[in-house]
């Protein structure tokens, strides 16, 4: 190799040591958008006659999404709860061993990152602590059960920088 070339090269990395890399807020979205949306879910327990008694808190029976037994024979092993077809498009897959002990998943909503607040980044240049806010979306009728609502949320993503780029390391609530 030329004395000229290896000049060039010697050159070219220390301006790629020296560019600045501090993180954008564009580019804490781009991190945080592989992650979002995400699906809110919880687990409904049709053979608990308490989450029977919280989905009719809810309405969920009278507006058609659960049919709820009200009495069941001794040692009668179906659930207190059946979801209707009208429920099917918020029923999420649910693990065998779950479905065993009449456990079903279900959407409850939507959550999506809305903006970015700030990044504080660490002084070694290798982590940040991203602010951001978040708001659900696609709000299902099962989220009165766990009392969810629309209200914009301010969140913090924790990054962390390897030779690759910017990663999720945890988020918090």
């Amino acid at each position: 190799m030329r004395t000229s070339n290896k000049i060039m090269l010697l050159i070219l990395f220390a301006f790629i040591g020296c560019s600045d890399t501090k993180l954008s807020k564009e580019e804490a979205m781009s991190v945080l958008k592989k992650e979002y949306p995400r699906i809110i879910d919880t687990y409904i327990y049709s053979g608990d006659p308490k989450y029977a008694i919280m989905l009719q808190e809810a309405g969920l029976d009278k507006e058609g999404y659960v049919i709820i037994k009200k009495t069941k024979k001794l040692g009668h092993t179906t659930g207190w709860i059946t979801f209707t077809e009208k429920s099917k498009p918020f029923l999420l897959k649910t693990e065998e061993k779950d479905k065993k002990y009449l456990i079903q998943r279900v959407r409850a909503a939507t959550e999506n990152v809305t903006g970015i607040i700030s990044t504080e980044q660490s002084e070694d240049g290798n982590s940040a602590v991203v602010t951001y806010q978040a708001k659900l979306i696609e709000i299902t009728p099962f989220a009165k059960v766990i009392k969810l609502n629309d209200e914009i949320k301010t969140l913090k993503a924790y990054l962390v920088r390897d030779n690759i780029g910017w990663h999720l390391n945890k988020r918090s609530r």
